[in-house]
């Protein structure tokens, strides 16, 4: 059984994850957090939020987002897990790569994390901010090569941000971009380049802090809870 939901943030939306929808889940089982899960942010509470998502009765599996301690994250060995590169973060805890192809349950899924942070004048690089937030075109250009290898074609895209060519209808529902302002950056544009290339069946998002569908085949998550079927 697959679940896909939007940001975590370590404790503060961690609710979505004790739902009573998830509650018969294993191990077995996964939950995907389209970036902003927060594991791994704080160094002074990072051992106590593993041990609480791995507490959980199913298995964790993040992209990172623009709120992630990327020197904590990186600093964990790169792994080979169902044929992309991972970070172990525990046992039942797994970051899953920028740029990678994964076989989940049989279905191929790509997987492109990053964001801006709208907010990173307010915030201090090395404790709040990593310049790591943002997508490289060593990113980009692994990600083609890996999706070279399954002709550009999977059945699920799981990202942080979103396409360019979404952003003003997200402003039309997202209170975080009405505030801050539309900023394009280069992941918009990179994952402009996959929603032009890649065919997939369904893509997740976050990031906007809204639940709302694009079309029949993208969606922006946050609270909502999605079962893959």
């Amino acid at each position: 059984m697959i679940y896909i939901t939007g940001d975590t943030h370590g404790a503060r939306d961690f609710y979505k994850l004790l739902s009573p929808e998830l509650s018969d889940l294993s191990k077995k089982d996964y939950v995907i957090i389209c970036g902003d899960a927060g594991v791994l942010f704080n160094p002074r509470e990072s051992a106590n939020f593993i041990n609480l998502y791995s507490y959980l009765p199913f298995t964790v599996l993040f992209v990172d987002g623009n709120h992630e301690n990327f020197e904590l994250l990186n600093s964990y060995p790169v792994e080979i897990w169902n044929g992309g590169k991972i970070h172990k973060v525990s046992d039942s805890v797994f970051h899953l790569m920028r740029g990678q192809v994964f076989t989940i349950e049989s279905k191929p899924f790509f997987t492109f994390g990053v964001a801006l942070s709208f907010d990173k004048k307010r915030r201090v690089v090395g404790e709040s901010w990593w310049k790591e937030e943002m997508p490289t075109v060593v990113d980009y250009n692994e990600a083609l090569t890996n999706l070279s290898d399954v002709n550009y074609s999977v059945d699920y895209i799981i990202s942080h941000d979103c396409p360019k060519s979404l952003m003003k209808e997200i402003a039309e529902h997202s209170d975080k971009l009405k505030h801050e302002g539309i900023i394009i950056s280069d992941s918009n544009e990179y994952l402009e380049q996959f929603l032009n290339r890649v065919s997939f069946k369904h893509w997740f998002f976050a990031h906007y802090h809204i639940d709302v569908t694009f079309g029949d085949r993208i969606d922006c998550l946050f609270s909502r809870l999605y079962k893959l079927t």
